[in-house]
């Protein structure tokens, strides 16, 4: 338990950002549309700055190729399944859906708990899944959403591509696997920059949240919330059983998926839901609740398998 205290305060740490946008908003210092100001610091920043900062050298292996294969075939999935579960909404709703139905929060929820309980070997694996989950989350599955909310009956790829050119996010680790291809390093300049700038990623992300964040909810938005987390929990269950049990690599690495797939959806998902155009509280409402679960159920696993 001792060993848990760290992570848990950081925890609370979120929980407490959260709640000041909250309250900060309740008593006017705050506007609803400040949130959207805040987002477009986190796509074009501060978002950027962390990834920068915080990936490690890819090194190519067989394993590597799986755990990024991995990450792209658990965003695609959820995905696919919130486009369906959305049923004959509209497209912006068919875009919220499929976005924060798909994704997972592993540096800000899982890299804690894996620094802590499974350093050294349990990081690297972790930061393999990471690289095919940020191209997933970070552009990837937010460009397929977006020409859903378009109304487009197809994927268009050049459109895709060009959606992809232009997420800052996604360029930064596009940039970041050729580097670490190519071993080469960025300037002590540059990192020292990403650094300050990325250290306020978390804060400001959390603080956007409880900005965006409503009590009163219609009661189509909630049940639309309910589905996505309905969806997320079983989904991600089942997948964490089924690799756990036959997925043919070391144990450490099944057990860091583990905690990967009890991860909430990228913080990122409320800013890139806005973007296709979709106006409603689900997505705040998805993100902060979707947190509380999280870190039970990954906490959770630690008693199970850790």
């Amino acid at each position: 338990m001792e060993d848990m205290a760290p992570v848990l305060m950081e925890c609370f740490h979120f929980v407490l950002a959260i709640a000041m946008g909250f309250f900060l908003k309740q008593a006017g210092v705050f506007k609803k549309a400040d949130g959207d100001v805040l987002s477009k610091v986190i796509v074009y920043i501060t978002l950027p700055c962390a990834v920068l900062n915080g990936a490690n050298t890819v090194h190519i292996s067989s394993l590597t190729l799986l755990m990024i294969g991995l990450a792209f075939a658990c965003n695609l999935l959820l995905a696919g399944l919130g486009y369906l579960a959305s049923g004959k909404a509209d497209p912006r709703t068919r875009a919220a859906y499929m976005i924060n139905a798909a994704g997972y929060n592993v540096g800000s929820v899982a890299l804690p708990f894996v620094q802590t309980f499974f350093p050294g070997a349990g990081v690297a694996y972790l930061c393999m899944f990471d690289a095919g989950n940020a191209v997933m989350g970070l552009g990837g599955i937010y460009s397929i959403a977006d020409s859903v909310a378009c109304g487009e009956k197809r994927l268009d790829l050049k459109r895709l591509i060009r959606t992809l050119s232009k997420s800052v996010c996604f360029d930064t680790y596009m940039a970041i696997f050729v580097l670490s291809l190519f071993h080469l390093e960025l300037p002590a300049v540059v990192r020292g920059a990403a650094e300050m700038m990325g250290k306020g990623n978390a804060f400001l992300t959390m603080l956007m949240i409880g900005i965006m964040l409503e009590v009163r909810i219609p009661r189509e938005e909630l049940r639309d919330g309910c589905v996505v987390l309905g969806l997320r929990v079983f989904v991600n269950l089942a997948l964490g059983i089924l690799l756990y049990r036959s997925l043919p690599v070391p144990l450490l690495a099944r057990k860091v998926l583990l905690i990967i797939l009890a991860c909430p959806p990228a913080s990122v998902a409320v800013v890139f839901t806005k973007m296709c155009g979709y106006e409603k509280d689900m997505p705040a409402v998805v993100s902060s609740v979707a947190l509380a679960v999280s870190l039970v159920a990954i906490m959770g696993v630690l008693v199970v398998v850790g």
